[in-house]
């Protein structure tokens, strides 16, 4: 574990498929009503950042889903 804040945990992975290192966003609250209205909302907003040149301090967005109603955000 990275780290934990108000809304969830953040872990350090490494991917099997590539072996490279990413971090994984897990929420505390249910992905539903108004959490699933900010989720959705954070993934369109990192997506649309990854269109900007790479840059040093914008988190780069590869993945979302959900699972057990809990939202993870790999960035």
């Amino acid at each position: 574990m990275l780290g934990e804040g108000s809304f969830g945990k953040v872990y350090r992975c490494i991917k099997k498929i590539d072996g490279g290192e990413y971090a994984i966003k897990e929420t505390f609250r249910k992905f539903e009503g108004k959490n699933k209205a900010h989720s959705l909302n954070e993934v369109q907003a990192l997506a649309s950042l990854n269109a900007v040149d790479d840059n040093q301090f914008i988190i780069r967005y590869y993945s979302s889903w959900v699972e057990d109603e809990k939202f993870y955000l790999e960035v």
